[in-house]
């Protein structure tokens, strides 16, 4: 039995059907497939009962993918250990990135990684944080980044990295923007405007509807988007208000932010599963990701 073969018979478990495990793999369902009958035969049980339309793990398999799990995360974290001594020549490093900014972290941070550890491989993935934390938990990313409010920590460890303020953005031309003397408004004033917020089930998502409840207001919802920037571009052309940190808007001319009463925030954090062995590289990454996160601070040391 090979580490490969444990690894394959996780991702079949992953795939709704071997082909489409085969297809993930990038080897032939056939191969897959005689990969499979030889270690149950090996083994001397059935891992998985296949139909024409699935293919799921018998009892005996889920037993056995509980242990292959277990064995495939103490391999990746042996060869984390072993890396502090081997110098780093090789090695990945899986990471888990958040929606909106991943790819200006991604593209901001790698290149300096790179000059500092040029053999090593980076694999971004961005994802929710709801995905993050259960591929963080199985151990299938080894360094996540996630944007959550304070207590929607899980079980594994959060290292805050900055925080941001939501705002209430309303456009410029909406007679609320000129009506409001100062710059703290309550989402009651609010209530007979159009929003537009981010999809169902996303950190942003929920924080919106907590603001929403504890103000006892039902807002009028013109559209939800996974997209931040159609976000930005319909509170910009003067459709709908947003609650949103500034980040998600580049061109702040044609909008008017608003604190919110207790000034709500949320706070892009650094994850790694609880237990496991933090590299050098991984450290090193993480401080490039806080400089990123904080570049006044950088900036003057």
């Amino acid at each position: 039995m090979e580490f490969n073969q444990l690894e394959n018979m996780i991702k079949i478990s992953e795939s709704d059907s071997i082909n489409q495990a085969s297809a993930s793999l990038f080897i032939t369902q056939s191969a897959l497939n005689q990969q499979l009958i030889r270690l149950e035969q090996e083994l001397g049980v059935k891992l998985f009962n296949r139909s024409r339309t699935q293919i799921t793990p018998t009892e005996s398999g889920r037993v056995f993918l509980d242990y292959a799990k277990q064995i495939i995360r103490l391999k990746r974290e042996l060869i984390n250990v072993m890396g502090d001594f081997s110098e780093y020549k090789t090695g990945v490093i899986r990471l888990g990135l958040p929606t909106v900014r991943g790819y200006d972290i991604f593209t901001t941070v790698f290149p300096r990684f790179h000059r500092q550890y040029p053999h090593i491989q980076l694999i971004p993935l961005e994802l929710s944080v709801k995905r993050q934390k259960l591929l963080l938990s199985r151990g299938d990313i080894d360094l996540a980044f996630m944007t959550l409010a304070r207590g929607d920590e899980s079980n594994d460890v959060f290292i805050p990295l900055s925080q941001e303020e939501l705002y209430l953005v309303v456009p410029a031309s909406d007679p609320l923007a000129d009506a409001c003397e100062g710059d703290e408004i309550s989402l009651s004033q609010a209530a007979d405007k159009n929003f537009v917020l981010i999809y169902r089930d996303s950190t942003l998502r929920l924080l919106c509807d907590r603001l929403f409840s504890e103000a006892d207001l039902i807002p009028n919802i013109l559209l939800e988007t996974s997209n931040h920037q159609t976000i930005a571009n319909l509170v910009s052309k003067g459709y709908a208000c947003t609650i949103a940190p500034k980040i998600y808007f580049q061109d702040t001319s044609a909008v008017r932010f608003f604190h919110l009463p207790g000034r709500p925030s949320w706070s892009l954090f650094a994850a790694y599963r609880k237990n496991s062995h933090l590299s050098r590289p991984m450290r090193d990454l993480l401080q490039l990701v806080r400089e990123y996160a904080n570049p006044e601070e950088t900036a003057v040391s």
